[in-house]
Formats: structure tokens, sequence, C-alpha cells
């Protein structure tokens, strides 16, 4: 019998050894964004991975789109292999070490396993039978309840609106002067794992990032945090136009009022 959880590691870290073998040549652009030839390399690696281990799956990868952001999707029934093969592109292409691969395997819309691997700092986070680990250790948030301890992570993407980039830049400015300080990775995959292990205590994102997301978000959740769009809707893969993740409850409750200031 396959075991999934173990295919979607191994899945992930195919990808990630790929792009570390690819050259770091920009293949195409997306608007302010790039392809390089590592996300095409690591994206080919899991389809080819897939179709011999799962042959009648879906595979959807990022890299297969030509939409500017990463944001919803239609994700067809059945059992889908969602795939960021290097998410930090722009951080791999200029040498700096926040990025990873991403895999997340959904069955009728709904994540049921997922991995995310760093491949420069070595860290693998997963879900393995609903829990979330580190390398093999298990993981959890902070019990950080109040802005003012809070270190937040806020997504800004050049290929937003300029309305929503003034409007991620008030959030900001304002969460700067409230929290323990804003910080700007971005790879969405990377900082949700962040989160679900207590390095950060709040993630915004202005975009779903359906292919960003899918696995950590996985992580994330089953390490008990909240994960919702801006409105207060629970955060659905595919479907969700934004994200806000925190920590605690008290956290979220208190990043989504200060939101409606500015949003």
């Amino acid at each position: 019998m396959p075991n999934l959880a173990a295919d979607v590691r191994l899945a992930v870290k195919t990808a990630s050894r790929r792009a570390f073998l690819a050259e770091n040549r920009i293949s195409a652009y997306k608007g302010k964004d790039i392809v390089t030839e590592a996300d095409l390399a690591a994206q080919e690696a899991v389809r080819n991975f897939v179709k011999k281990l799962y042959p009648g799956d879906t595979v959807l990868s990022e890299e297969d789109r030509s939409s500017l952001l990463d944001d919803t999707c239609e994700v067809p029934p059945g059992r889908v292999w969602v795939v960021d093969p290097v998410d930090g592109t722009v951080n791999y292409s200029r040498g700096l070490p926040f990025w990873c691969s991403s895999v997340a395997v959904l069955e009728d819309g709904r994540a049921v396993a997922g991995a995310v691997y760093s491949p420069v700092l070595d860290e693998l986070f997963e879900v393995a039978e609903g829990r979330p680990y580190l390398n093999g250790e298990p993981i959890g948030p902070s019990c950080t309840g109040s802005l003012a301890d809070a270190l937040v992570e806020v997504a800004l993407l050049p290929n937003c609106s300029e309305e929503t980039k003034s409007a991620m830049l008030a959030a900001a400015s304002k969460l700067l002067s409230l929290t323990r300080g804003v910080r700007v990775t971005m790879s969405g995959a990377l900082s949700l794992c962040y989160l679900a292990s207590g390095r950060l205590d709040v993630y915004l994102c202005p975009v779903g990032g359906f292919f960003s997301h899918a696995a950590a978000g996985l992580v994330a959740e089953a390490a008990g945090c909240v994960l919702t769009d801006f409105s207060g809707n629970a955060y659905a893969p595919g479907k969700s136009r934004s994200l806000l993740a925190a920590a605690t409850p008290e956290l979220h409750e208190a990043i989504r009022k200060l939101l409606w200031t500015v949003l």
C-alpha cells in the first residue's frame, strides 16, 4: 500500500534537489516576478514522480499558470497534487536562503497531506498522522496573545494592484508601532511554517496563495494556528483571496480589527 505522507516527503525533496542542480537562470517573467530554470526543473521532477507512483492523479503546479498572482484556483475533484516547485524564487535567484519546495495533496478540495522543504537550511516541515513536525520533531505555535509581543510577517507583493500595495503598507506601518516588529521574508510557505513552529506570531498575505500556502496551511492548521481570509472566513485552499494567519485566537482577532481600519 502506498504511504502518501512518505511519498509527499520524497516528492518535495526531489523537487528541491532538482532546483539545486538546475541553472540559476531566468526563463520567463511574470510581471515583476520571475521564473527560473530551477522552477521548471523542479516542477518536472515532481510531475514525473507522481506519474510513476500515482498515474491516475492530477498535478497542479504554479509554473503551469500564466497568472501574475498565486491566488485562487479551480481544483478538480479527486486526488490532486499541488506543487510550488520553488517558493521564494527571487530569494533563490539572489542567493538568499529563504526559499523552499512545497507539495500538498488535496482530496476533493481538502488538504490531506503536505510537506515543505527548505534545502539551504535543511528543514522539513510536514504533517504526519495529523500532527505537525520539523525534521521529525513535534512543533507548535507561540502562545502570544497581545499585539505588543507579536512578531508579524507581511507579504508585500509587487504584482498586486496599487490599491492593495497601499493598504498593505498602511497595515505594516501600523503594525510597526504596535508590535515587536514586522518582517518580509517573501516565501509564503516558509512564513506559515514559521508561524506553526513559533518563530512568527502573525502572517498577512493579500492573496490566497493557493500554491504557496496549500501544504504550509495544512502544517499551520495542524499546529493549532487560526487561518482565515481578511474578512474572517475560514481559509480554504484555492477559494480564499487573502490570508490572515495567527498563532492564537486572541491575536487573530486583534489583527483582524486592525485591518478594518486600513482595508
